[in-house]
């Protein structure tokens, strides 16, 4: 469960409740302190009105590290999301925000980071992931930021 947003210039977007649901599998030589993973999923969330979609599709790369329990996690991430869509400001109209809303696609890049991710056995939990990202119809022109409240995870 998580928090995300899109901000531009002159405006977010609305901020929404995501739940997610992803599978992430080891590629190459793991060694007991360190991994690379590869997966993806899919998110959805709420308020489902302010956007054209609420759905998301994603994959990651992932690079961790543990130390005991504590296993951190880094990476990057692509997808397309059906959350970019920038608030409606009741304001004149203005030019910039049809420039605004052009520029925003749905296809995005963005870093992830899990540093307060912890192991114990096949159970995993996680709080407080960061994942800050860009629209790649024209990088830069918003920000995209979706902060991991939560996550609970199984090793299968």
């Amino acid at each position: 469960m998580g928090s995300l947003s899109y901000n531009s210039f002159r405006r977010p977007s609305a901020g929404f409740t995501v739940l997610e649901v992803a599978y992430h599998r080891p590629v190459g030589q793991e060694t007991p302190w360190r991994s690379l993973r590869i997966g993806g999923g899919l998110r959805t969330g709420l308020p489902a009105a302010a956007s054209n979609l609420p759905l998301e599709g994603f994959i990651q790369v992932q690079l961790t590290a543990k130390v005991g329990p504590w296993e951190v996690a880094a990476g990057p991430e692509l997808g397309l999301s059906g959350f970019g869509k920038l608030a409606h400001i009741p304001l004149p109209a203005d030019e910039l925000f049809e420039l605004e809303d052009e520029r925003l696609g749905p296809a995005y890049a963005a870093f992830h980071a899990a540093p307060l991710r912890f192991h114990f056995n096949q159970f995993s939990v996680s709080a407080l992931e960061l994942s800050v990202g860009t629209s790649l119809a024209s990088p830069g022109t918003a920000l995209r930021l979706h902060v991991g409240l939560l996550r609970l995870g199984v090793s299968l």
